[in-house]
C-alpha cells in the first residue's frame, strides 16, 4: 500500500504534467494561429492584395478592383504561398485575357509590367521572397512568350496598402505596424464575401450605426478624460476620481463597441446573402470569357513556338526598358 507521503508525491506530480499539458496546448494554439506580417499585392489589372503570415502564406485576400474579383472568386487561396498565389494569379490572369498576346495582329506588343508591392515592417525580411517572385514570374512570362517583366518593391507605408480596402489612415493614428496589420486582418474578415459593387452600401450602414449609437461621441469622452489625467496641477484626490470616471467612460466605451459589433455582423451577414447571386454571375461570365479567349492563346502559342528566338529578343529589350525606365 503506498504511503500518504507517495500519494501526495503523485497527486503533484500529476498535476503538473496537467498544467505542462495545459500549457503546451496554449502555446500550441497561438503557433497555429497566422499572425499577420505583411501585405502583398499584385497587379497587373486584375489587382488583387493578400495579407501573409510570418511564412509568407496567404492568411486573407482582398480585390482591389472588379477584374480581380471576376478572377479569383471561387479560387482556394488561403494557407498557399505567396510563389503559389502568384503563379496561379498570372495562370489565370494568362487565361482569362489580361496578359497581352502576340498574333498576327498584333506582332510588336507594348510589354507588361507586373508590379508586386510587399508592405511590412521589416524589410529586409523579404529580400529572398522579392528574389523567388521576379525569378518564377518572370520565368512563367519566358515558357509562355509573354513580353512582360516584374519589377518588386519592398517598403514599410502600411498605410498606403491598407487605406486600398477602405481603412481611413486617420484610423491609425498612433497605432504600431503590428496593430495595423492586425486591424487590416479584422477589416478584411468582415469585408469577406461581400461584393465589391456592395461595399459603399457596407461604409454607408457603418456610418449609420456609429451615429445611432453614438460610438464617436464615447470614445471621444473617454480620449478627453484620459488626456486630463496627464495635468500635473491635479491633486491625489481629484486624481484618484478621475480614474474612475475614466473607469467608468471605458466601460460604457467598451459595451457600445460590443453592441455595434453584434449589429454590425447581422448587417454583413445579409450582404453577403446578397452577393451570392453577383458571384453566380462573375462565375458564369468568367467561364464564359477562358472559352472565348481559348482561340486567342493557342495563336499566340502557335507564334511563340515559329518564332522563339524573336520572341524572347523582344522579351529581354522590354525587361532591359524596365531596368532604365
Amino acid at each position: 500500500m503506498k504511503s500518504k507521503k507517495s500519494k501526495i508525491i503523485t497527486a503533484i506530480a500529476l498535476c503538473a504534467i496537467i498544467v505542462c499539458a495545459v500549457i503546451l496546448g496554449v502555446v500550441l494554439t497561438r503557433k497555429q494561429e497566422a499572425q499577420p506580417n505583411a501585405i502583398m499585392e499584385l497587379s497587373v489589372n486584375p489587382d488583387v492584395q493578400f495579407l501573409l503570415d510570418e511564412n509568407n502564406n496567404v492568411i486573407k485576400v482582398n480585390y482591389l478592383n472588379e477584374d480581380a474579383e471576376s478572377l479569383l472568386y471561387g479560387v482556394e487561396l488561403k494557407g498557399k504561398s505567396a510563389n503559389y498565389v502568384t503563379q496561379k494569379f498570372l495562370e489565370l490572369s494568362l487565361s482569362a485575357g489580361y496578359l497581352e498576346l502576340i498574333s498576327q495582329d498584333n506582332l510588336t506588343p507594348t510589354g507588361i509590367r507586373f508590379d508586386i508591392t510587399i508592405s511590412c515592417e521589416n524589410t529586409g525580411d523579404f529580400t529572398k521572397l522579392k528574389e523567388e517572385l521576379v525569378e518564377l514570374s518572370n520565368k512563367y512570362f519566358d515558357e509562355n512568350g509573354i513580353v512582360a517583366g516584374t519589377v518588386v518593391e519592398i517598403n514599410q507605408n502600411l498605410e498606403q496598402a491598407v487605406e486600398k480596402i477602405g481603412i481611413e489612415v486617420a484610423n491609425l493614428k498612433n497605432l504600431t505596424k503590428e496593430e495595423i496589420l492586425e486591424l487590416y486582418d479584422k477589416t478584411s474578415q468582415d469585408l469577406e464575401d461581400i461584393a465589391l459593387s456592395l461595399r459603399n452600401d457596407v461604409e454607408t450602414v457603418i456610418q449609420n450605426l456609429k451615429e445611432t449609437l453614438n460610438v464617436e461621441q464615447y470614445k471621444q469622452i473617454l480620449e478627453e478624460l484620459e488626456n486630463q489625467i496627464n495635468d500635473s496641477s491635479l491633486t491625489q484626490e481629484l486624481k484618484a476620481q478621475l480614474n474612475e470616471q475614466i473607469k467608468l467612460a471605458k466601460q460604457q466605451y467598451e459595451e457600445i463597441l460590443s453592441i455595434f459589433e453584434k449589429d454590425l455582423q447581422e448587417k454583413l451577414e445579409e450582404f453577403r446573402t446578397l452577393s451570392q447571386t453577383h458571384y453566380q454571375e462573375i462565375i458564369k461570365n468568367m467561364n464564359q470569357k477562358r472559352e472565348q479567349h481559348r482561340a486567342l492563346i493557342e495563336a499566340h502559342n502557335q507564334y511563340f513556338e515559329n518564332h522563339k528566338e524573336e520572341v524572347k529578343q523582344m522579351i529581354e529589350e522590354y525587361r532591359q526598358s524596365l531596368q532604365s525606365a
